[in-house]
């Protein structure tokens, strides 16, 4: 029997790449969902210090009294504090923009620092260009998109208020966050003392003052909180320094998500279609096997090893179409990030994802051996050589009462599976237990929806035609089949 069922392996599997590539863009989705979500979350979560640019943050849209200061450095044993101011406005050179200044004091920041452009071509690579806050009077630094849009070059005079400034530095990456979390503007840096005589901090103006502290204690927010009893004064901490960040890549991670178990779900239906219509035809071959002394678990076994051998190539597959992927992604992912957040960006595949992949394939093969169990056990050996011409697996004719019971259990117990498996893939990819139960529960109800729907219009078409005559009526009733 070996040699039997490597012969049919072989030639059933040529017949089963439709459902492979099938599969592999149904695992696509899901895969690439998770490795760019994963990269993301970690990148953030390793640089979440470098993003504060301290241990804890002190704002307010009001300046910042020592007396603000004192009970959290007794608390928790301030070293070091370095203050920041932060507005917009529009700043006019050969042209005109929007801009986020900062005015940070010499040594800013606390952790991490600020990433230079090389002037000469013939410089050290612009990585090796680092270095804190140290702007001299009439100093400023711009970043690389403000002198694109301000269109200035080294050595320019750019005027803020009623100071002027000459550009001595270009960033190619600052460090911190804007208050928004994903700052659009392009930013300026100035010296922390000249940022009042600019006369841009006026009535009207909406600036926020920061203090930025370096401490020996780890903080608990909730205390630090507490110990400030000011609600005009909020505080940060590495875990939250990137909400307004955490919040933009949730929305996308949540969309690409919602996209992945679209795409999931149809084309795992498809493959699961095309497999019970081949499951006809397989039975043609249990026949010959049960002929020549094979049991009916052995056929199972191998029915349940074909499975799992499609559904694990399909995620090989698509495993290394993700890999490929991720290699055009990751330069263009680093670029957007690190406009925003320092650090260095690189997409990282988590053993969670190779496990969600790995379940996922798996189930998929549970689900798919039914068709084929579920007519094997129905029909008997007489049945099995009978040419058929109809693709309706669930006809139960010839079913005894007991079978019908049995037959619905094992259906209710597949259907309980697939939407288990569906709940899984759902959570796996929003990271979020409730928030992918719904997700799940939509698509539920939805197939749910489609299928009753399609039952009463196409079976009662199917009904209404099949007295009609004439071209019209073969038709509709081919439409209702």
């Amino acid at each position: 029997m070996n040699r039997f069922y490597l012969t049919d392996f072989r030639r059933s599997f040529r017949t089963s790449l439709l459902v492979i590539a099938i599969l592999v863009l149904s695992f696509l989705g899901p895969l690439l969902s998770s490795v760019l979500r994963s990269s993301v979350e970690g990148f953030l979560q390793e640089n979440a210090r470098r993003i504060l640019t301290a241990d804890l943050a002190v704002g307010a849209y009001r300046p910042l009294t020592d007396a603000d200061i004192q009970p959290l450095s007794e608390r928790f044993e301030v070293r070091r504090e370095v203050r920041e101011i932060e507005f917009n406005t529009m700043a006019m050179s050969g042209a005109g923009s929007l801009i986020e200044v900062h005015g940070v004091e010499a040594g800013f920041p606390i952790e991490g620092e600020f990433l230079f452009k090389s002037v000469n071509a013939g410089a050290a690579d612009s990585k090796e260009l680092r270095g804190k806050a140290a702007m001299g009077a009439g100093e400023v630094w711009l970043t690389e998109d403000a002198m694109l849009a301000l269109d200035l070059k080294l050595g320019d005079p750019l005027r803020l208020g009623r100071s002027e400034f000459k550009v001595t530095r270009v960033i190619e990456q600052a460090p911190g966050i804007s208050r928004s979390g994903i700052g659009f503007a392009p930013k300026a840096y100035i010296a922390f003392e000249e940022a009042r005589p600019t006369g841009l901090m006026g009535f009207g103006s909406q600036v926020l003052h920061r203090v930025y502290l370096e401490t020996a204690r780890a903080v608990d927010l909730e205390e630090a909180k507490k110990i400030v009893g000011d609600e005009e004064v909020f505080l940060r901490t590495p875990d939250e320094s990137f909400e307004g960040i955490g919040r933009f890549t949730g929305f996308v991670s949540l969309y690409l998500a919602v996209v992945s178990v679209s795409l999931f779900t149809l084309g795992w239906a498809a493959a699961f279609y095309v497999i019970r219509v081949q499951a006809i035809e397989r039975m043609k071959s249990a026949a010959i096997a049960l002929v020549f002394g094979a049991g009916t678990k052995s056929l199972l076994r191998y029915e349940l090893f074909r499975a799992i051998a499609m559904t694990v190539v399909a995620a090989f597959i698509a495993g290394g179409l993700v890999y490929a992927a991720t290699q055009i992604l990751e330069p263009l992912l680093a670029e957007a990030l690190r406009k925003n957040v320092p650090g260095d960006f690189r997409i990282i595949v988590s053993w969670r994802d190779v496990l969600g992949l790995g379940i996922t394939a798996l189930l998929s093969s549970a689900i798919f051996t039914f068709p084929f169990a579920d007519r094997l056990q129905r029909s008997r050996l007489v049945d099995l050589f009978k040419e058929s011409t109809s693709l309706d697996l669930d006809d139960s004719s010839q079913d005894t009462e007991p079978s019908r019971k049995t037959a619905g259990r094992r259906r209710f117990a597949i259907l309980a599976l697939a939407a288990g498996a569906l709940f899984g893939i759902s959570i796996w990819l929003t990271r979020d237990a409730k928030r992918g139960a719904q997700l799940a529960a939509g698509f539920v109800f939805a197939a749910a929806v489609i299928h009753v729907s399609g039952i009463v219009i196409f079976r009662g078409l199917a009904s209404v035609s099949s007295n009609m005559s004439g071209s019209i009526g073969s038709v509709l009733r081919i439409v209702g089949i």
